[in-house]
């Protein structure tokens, strides 16, 4: 199992050379990954609930800077040398799916073989709103991105134009130079179907009182869905990343994700603390052990 360390790009006191500095120290730590987070515009005001709090409030300054991942994770890549670098999850139905997937091959090549793209539909009706998506259309939008993204990663698009029936071939290189990884986020039944039909990895966000039993009941309808749509009784497994909060409220089920196959568990590093991401990783380790 491997852990990743999740960096704060966003809050009243985040600059660039915080972060930069934060995925310098989780390298040196030892953490197998870093991760960032997404939104590109707060409302002032909202009425959405935030679907992974209890009481569905939002915990933050809608105010508060929140720095872009895309830009992060090329500076990540310059100053790094083994970690994986993620995004946990980005709203790229809020993207045009062209340009965000050359940004991403070219982040590729800074990093080989490093880049995971974790994937969101978005739950801020008013940042959606902004960008002309209905709630309602989200996913489906998210998925004709990643369609159009895929496509992109080869090297070539095809496509009709809007004055015109004919097709027209473009090159959009670089390729990556090894494909990206991409993950889902949510806890659905239209996630799990779409996971299932596109053989895409999942991140799921449980909360700590519940991981286990969320992880394993996922994985199960998963594989279950996959059975069916392949009409196979030996689908491939499910690629899981577990995104968690403390280490303290996970250590003690990290045997059990384990054993239910959860590849890398994302955990907050106590950047904060001296010498607090080895601690993190000590307490991790020793639970596994």
């Amino acid at each position: 199992m491997r852990f990743g360390a999740k960096v704060e790009n966003f809050g009243s006191e985040v600059t660039m050379e915080r972060v930069l500095e934060r995925g310098r120290i989780a390298e040196e730590a030892g953490f197998d990954s870093v991760w960032l987070s997404d939104h590109i515009a707060m409302p002032l005001t909202s009425d959405s609930r935030y679907p992974y709090a209890n009481d569905g409030k939002i915990s933050w300054q809608l105010d508060e800077p929140w720095l872009d991942p895309v830009t992060l994770l090329s500076a990540l890549a310059a100053v790094t040398t083994r970690l994986r670098l993620g995004v946990a999850v980005m709203l790229v139905n809020l993207r045009e799916p062209i340009n965000l997937a050359k940004q991403l091959a070219c982040v590729e090549q800074l990093a080989p073989g490093r880049l995971t793209l974790g994937v969101g539909d978005g739950w801020l009706k008013e940042e959606l709103a902004l960008f002309q998506v209905s709630f309602s259309d989200r996913r489906v939008r998210t998925d004709e991105h990643l369609r159009l993204m895929e496509e992109v990663w080869s090297g070539s698009i095809s496509t009709t134009g809007a004055h015109s029936t004919s097709s027209t071939s473009y090159s959009v290189k670089p390729v990556p130079g090894q494909p990206i990884d991409v993950f889902i986020g949510g806890q659905s039944p239209a996630v799990f179907a779409r996971i299932a039909k596109s053989g895409y990895g999942w991140l799921p966000l449980p909360g700590a009182d519940h991981t286990l039993d969320v992880v394993r009941r996922g994985v199960e309808t998963i594989e279950q869905m996959k059975r069916a749509t392949l009409a196979t009784s030996t689908p491939e497994k499910v690629r899981v990343i577990v995104n968690a909060g403390s280490i303290e409220s996970i250590a003690h089920i990290l045997p059990e994700l384990e054993a239910l196959g959860v590849e890398e568990v994302l955990v907050e590093a106590s950047f904060d603390e001296f010498d607090g991401p080895e601690k993190v990783l000590a307490i991790a380790r020793t639970a596994l052990a």
